[in-house]
């Protein structure tokens, strides 16, 4: 359910979502450049699983991510924690679904393509 109590089409297919996107991959290193090209923050609207923002949290770029989908951002913070390494670590809070740092206004917009809504 989203925040406002109305079921969002992605809620039911969050736990399949990553598998059906497996082979999606060729914008990846586009946006991630373009993040640190930007010198970030980034900020991604319907960041869903986190399969631009986490490699771009990676990459050293501050990352906030939206989505109006709870499953979905459940999934990110977990492929999140998935990702931290030692050397750096991805934020998750219940607002966004990645944040590095707060300390500025983003910088980079990551609009990956938008998938048709599952029926």
């Amino acid at each position: 359910m989203s925040s406002q109590g109305k079921s969002n089409p992605y809620d039911a297919i969050a736990s399949l979502y990553d598998r059906w996107n497996t082979s999606v991959v060729e914008d990846i290193d586009f946006y991630t450049d373009e993040a640190v090209g930007s010198g970030g923050p980034a900020l991604e609207l319907g960041v869903g699983t986190g399969r631009i923002a986490i490699p771009i949290a990676q990459a050293g770029i501050a990352v906030i991510g939206v989505d109006s989908s709870a499953p979905m951002l459940e999934r990110c913070r977990e492929r999140a924690r998935e990702a931290e390494s030692p050397s750096s670590s991805i934020f998750v809070s219940v607002t966004c679904a990645i944040r590095r740092e707060r300390e500025s206004p983003p910088r980079h917009l990551a609009l990956p393509r938008l998938s048709p809504s599952p029926r």
